[in-house]
């Protein structure tokens, strides 16, 4: 059992910063495609393991680590070390709380062409700098530049500054309810889902829209707050006509059913009843 604060009481104190400790980076050659000259040429990577459709149970442990490529085919140098930190970090609304963090080792000053320097083992348990669970809601990890430097690709009379792209260096996610206090919003969603299927079947529904049977494989929570809550549904469907619309996530596989895969739905509450919207 996770005691877990309620998001709106929960007072931030200053983050949990770890040390890397023994980790440290390793080198790998790769066959990455090289390309000499037109593009920058490294690119750095978050790396997250161990998570379920960017969702997270309560006290679950997220593990991560990074990776620096070198997508050139010549050997890149570096005028100094670049540095950078692991930051985990709530979103609170507008606000931004930043509750653990991880200084990273300081790269190397040479890369070789298609080589990759990764470094792993990075873990946290959902505590703060209290050692206490954090709320549920929205987080997003980041990698984060904390030094930069010049480098310069050998064959290449030009110098550049380190440069990141950030889709690359950031993951949202979501940390669910405690499991005892998940039940009855999976259960909802369960009796949701079932009821909407079976308007399907209705005969006032018009042909290219109408089922006449279906079975749900998976059914998962994925994000939640107070008013509302996502869910995850595999599932499929039988149509009544060949002129069924499956629309674009809709593979027709088979004995004339449809499937569907990891498809996510949204949950509203209008008053004292959820709605899918």
């Amino acid at each position: 059992m996770y005691l877990m604060p309620a998001p709106g009481n929960y007072k931030n104190p200053p983050a949990k910063v770890q040390n890397a400790g023994d980790l440290k980076w390793d080198f790998r050659q790769t066959e990455v495609a090289g390309s000499s000259g037109k593009e920058f040429p490294l690119d750095v990577e978050l790396s997250v393991r161990d998570w379920l459709y960017g969702t997270l149970q309560a006290g679950a442990k997220l593990k991560f680590g990074a990776d620096i490529w070198n997508l050139s085919s010549n050997t890149v140098k570096l005028d100094s070390p670049v540095q950078f930190a692991i930051d985990i970090v709530r979103m609170n609304g507008k606000e931004e709380q930043t509750v653990w963090s991880v200084l990273l080792p300081e790269t190397v000053t040479s890369i070789p062409g298609q080589g990759n320097y990764w470094i792993d083992g990075f873990t946290w348990d959902q505590t703060d700098a209290r050692g206490k669970q954090v709320p549920q809601g929205d987080y997003v990890v980041r990698l984060r530049p904390v030094r930069q430097a010049t480098l310069q690709e050998d064959g290449s009379k030009d110098k550049m500054t380190s440069m990141f792209r950030d889709y690359l260096t950031s993951a949202p996610f979501h940390i669910l309810y405690p499991a005892a206090d998940r039940i009855p919003r999976l259960e909802t969603a369960k009796e949701l889902f079932q009821n909407y299927l079976a308007s399907q079947e209705r005969s006032s529904i018009s042909k290219n829209r109408r089922i006449t049977d279906f079975r749900i494989n998976e059914l998962l929570l994925a994000q939640e707050s107070y008013d509302d809550f996502s869910f995850i549904a595999s599932y499929e469907i039988k149509p009544a006509s060949k002129s069924y619309n499956a629309g674009s996530n809709g593979q027709r596989m088979g004995d004339g059913r449809i499937f569907y895969d990891k498809q996510k739905f949204h949950v509203v509450r209008k008053g004292n009843e959820y709605r899918i919207g």
